[in-house]
């Protein structure tokens, strides 16, 4: 990603970890014992 997209998520994350916006959408999250967030890789060559 380009750096001033990774600064500015860095940035909003920061921001709603500080006000709590992260933990009221997300809250729910620091019970569990696992999460499966799904990630996955995909890589293209030409």
């Amino acid at each position: 990603m380009p750096p001033a997209v990774v600064e500015r998520v860095v940035a909003d994350v920061a921001r709603d970890l500080a006000d709590g916006t992260w933990d009221a959408r997300n809250g729910e999250l620091r019970a569990l014992d696992a999460c499966d967030a799904g990630l996955r890789l995909v890589v293209a060559t030409p």
